[in-house]
């Protein structure tokens, strides 16, 4: 027999870490920072001096030999005689001293890509961080509404009896009691559906914490979220903030820095090359020493290297050209996205405001709900009140609370909207 499956009661720190800690999006984005920074490494390995190896044999089909008759020798002399069998080994090792600053500012640029990428992975993490607050107080509501919704249809299920109880008196008709019953059915179908969206809404925060398909997830709400008003700053000090902490701003910020030093790159094109090399030779026979000896000789070179690519004089400029362009884009975009982080955070700002000011007017209408069911139940009772009156009140009873309740889960959703958008989610 398999065991029930326990149920796994979450905080919202435990659920954040946990989404954090499997999220396959922060996984990705980290792979790809990975990526970038061994990209720079390699071009950073590659600005080391070339040294290169190699080796061979090569077996020669027999020819004659060159031989030479001197003046008053009776013999021929051979000058290059033949070896069949052929080695050769050689080190080579090339150090370029100056490409135009090409490789100063293709490393700068590689090393800004690399920062970029690492915070694009702090911006993603704020991402995946906001979305698990979301999903959980998605699932906080709707277990806070089904909690209000299971207490209005037991108090609905009193009102049923004591109308059937009328009805047996003579106090009520039989139409009061099937408007009552009407009311209860159309409680159980809302019931029904807040259970359905829960197990929607569990199900996707399970599979978004990276726990096991079909894992039992019961939220905190009792300390999930909190009654009091946060203290705020101001609009102005928030996007300010935002401007400074941002790490997408940041991100962009070193992708302008790498398009800046790829404009110098296309620059050095234009520009000379100069190097140094040397290379080293061990063979059998070595083709410098005449006449050729069936042994190994060791030999070696070394230069001082200068080129120039004259037509880049003409061609070059449109890769320059592109390189501006493609910096006056970056740019550009760093600036879009300074003004939509004005926007966002001055949206946020006034969202959470906003719910804190529906919270205080739906404080007050829960009191006047109360009050005005708890008068209508009198009436009610004294039979002096109608059902449809009783129900009305009691609807609007039920409608206040879940209004209150929803609004502080919302508040705090809007809270963690605004630090998202200040940059503070992470921290």
């Amino acid at each position: 027999m398999v065991e029930a499956q326990s149920i796994k009661v979450l905080s919202l720190n435990d659920a954040i870490k946990m989404g954090v800690d499997n999220s396959r999006e922060l996984k990705i984005s980290q792979s790809k920072a990975n990526a970038a920074s061994e990209k720079y490494k390699e071009y950073e390995s590659s600005l080391y001096p070339t040294v290169k190896a190699s080796a061979g044999y090569t077996r020669l089909s027999a020819i004659d030999p060159f031989t030479f008759q001197f003046p008053n020798s009776k013999e021929r002399v051979t000058l290059f005689p033949v070896f069949l069998n052929s080695y050769t080994s050689q080190v080579s090792a090339y150090e370029p001293i100056y490409t135009g600053l090409r490789a100063k500012y293709t490393l700068q640029a590689q090393h800004f890509l690399d920062e970029a990428s690492k915070f694009d992975v702090e911006k993603d993490k704020g991402e995946v961080v906001f979305n698990i607050v979301n999903a959980y107080y998605t699932v906080c509501k709707i277990r806070v509404s089904q909690s209000l919704m299971e207490d209005n249809i037991n108090e609905i299920k009193q009102h049923a009896k004591e109308t059937e109880d009328y009805e047996k008196q003579g106090l009520a008709i039989k139409n009061d009691v099937l408007k009552i019953q009407l009311q209860l059915a159309n409680a159980e179908f809302n019931k029904l559906d807040l259970q359905n969206s829960y197990d929607i809404a569990v199900y996707d925060l399970g599979i978004m914490l990276g726990m096991p398909v079909g894992s039992r997830i019961q939220v905190d709400t009792t300390n999930s979220f909190s009654n009091s008003v946060k203290e705020l700053k101001t609009a102005d000090d928030y996007i300010k903030e935002a401007l400074t902490n941002r790490t997408d701003i940041k991100a962009s910020e070193s992708r302008n820095k790498a398009s800046e030093s790829n404009l110098e790159v296309a620059k050095g094109v234009a520009r000379p090359q100069l190097g140094i090399g040397a290379d080293f030779y061990l063979s059998n026979p070595n083709p410098r020493i005449i006449p050729p000896e069936d042994i190994f000789k060791a030999t070696w070179d070394a230069g001082i290297y200068l080129s120039y690519d004259v037509s880049s004089l003409y061609t070059n400029k449109h890769k320059v050209a592109q390189a501006k362009i493609q910096q006056e884009i970056t740019n550009e975009a760093s600036a879009l996205l300074m003004d939509n982080i004005r926007m966002e955070v001055h949206q946020s700002f006034t969202v959470y405001k906003e719910s804190q000011q529906k919270i205080e007017l739906a404080k007050t209408t829960v009191v006047q709900a109360e009050e005005n069911y708890r008068t209508m139940k009198s009436r009610y009772t004294n039979h002096i009140a109608l059902l449809s009156d009783l129900m009305d009140a009691n609807q609007s009873l039920l409608q206040a609370k879940m209004n209150t309740e929803l609004f502080k889960i919302e508040a705090e959703t809007a809270y963690y909207k605004l630090m998202k958008a200040v940059g503070n989610l992470t921290k």
